[in-house]
């Protein structure tokens, strides 16, 4: 697969493809770096199955949910300032590809591979449809709040020397050691434990006033020297949008001659192959043959 960049616009009624999408699925298959790539048919389009008009990432991110999201923590639909869905469906077609090749290996027909901007970006938003869409909403369910009582809203933290900064830790003693080096109540420190710990589920994340106050009268050394003894992480936020570096997407090690012979028709292109994904309860989600 290889991306396609149209030299002149697209005719009245024609949509332009989606060319983020093309290009990281092309990058990423170059790094694979088997001929074999090109011969599997692939392509990725706006709208896909979704049975609404969308012709570019800013209609993909509004009709899919992710401006709805992303504008939990301001209150209003905001879009992404990156070509978020367009990139993950690029991601998707490469592996698609890549599948698609292990099939052939294991001895599966040929396989051709379709996807679009709008299924990557539902894909992307699945796990807060389900809380949307459950019998009861999330916060009754899971019971800790989304805010503390006495929340501040959604945003960074900046410390006294004004650098904007994020924190992150996966456990609550981490949590209680940094912020009481910091020298927070264990009130407030307790309180914003709930709303930190479930952001990622919420899109939204309420802190008590107290622990910003608490930053911004300390410098970001003294954040980052607390945040070492207590074995949490502290991470400048940067405004541009590009990587300091560009790290590899992935690397490939031979690992010898596989056993196990072909794989029967109907087995699936990756029969016998196990993925694991973390879930959001901290276990692992296995599934073979899929």
């Amino acid at each position: 697969m290889t991306p396609t960049t149209p030299t002149t616009p697209s005719p009245p009624g024609i949509q332009a493809p989606p060319q983020v999408a093309q290009q990281v699925a092309a990058r990423l298959l170059a790094l694979v770096g088997d001929p074999g790539t090109a011969t599997v048919p692939c392509r990725v389009d706006w709208a896909g199955p979704v049975d609404v008009p969308l012709a570019d990432e800013r209609a993909v991110q509004a009709a899919c949910g992710v401006m709805e999201v992303h504008g939990r923590a301001s209150g209003r639909p905001t879009p992404l300032a990156v070509d978020y869905a367009s990139t993950v469906a690029g991601v998707l077609a490469a592996q698609g590809v890549c599948a698609a090749l292990l099939g052939r290996a294991r001895g599966a027909g040929p396989a051709w591979v379709r996807t679009s901007v709008g299924q990557a970006a539902l894909f992307g938003v699945v796990q807060y449809l389900a809380a949307a869409t459950a019998d009861k909403p999330e916060q009754e369910t899971a019971g800790p709040r989304r805010c503390a009582p006495d929340s501040a809203g959604h945003r960074p933290f900046v410390s006294a020397d004004g650098v904007v900064f994020e924190v992150e830790t996966l456990e609550a003693e981490r949590w209680l050691g940094f912020w009481q080096r910091l020298g927070a109540s264990r009130g407030a420190v307790r309180d914003g434990w709930a709303p930190f710990q479930q952001r990622f589920g919420t899109a939204t994340c309420g802190l008590p006033e107290e622990l910003h106050g608490v930053v911004r009268r300390a410098s970001l050394a003294t954040v980052r020297e607390a945040a070492a003894e207590a074995g949490v992480s502290v991470l400048p936020v940067r405004e541009s949008t590009a990587p300091p570096v560009a790290p590899r997407a992935w690397t490939l090690s031979p690992l010898g001659r596989a056993g196990g012979g072909v794989h029967p028709p109907g087995a699936g292109a990756a029969g016998g192959a196990r993925a694991a994904a973390a879930g959001r309860g901290g276990g692992a989600h296995r599934a073979a043959g899929r």
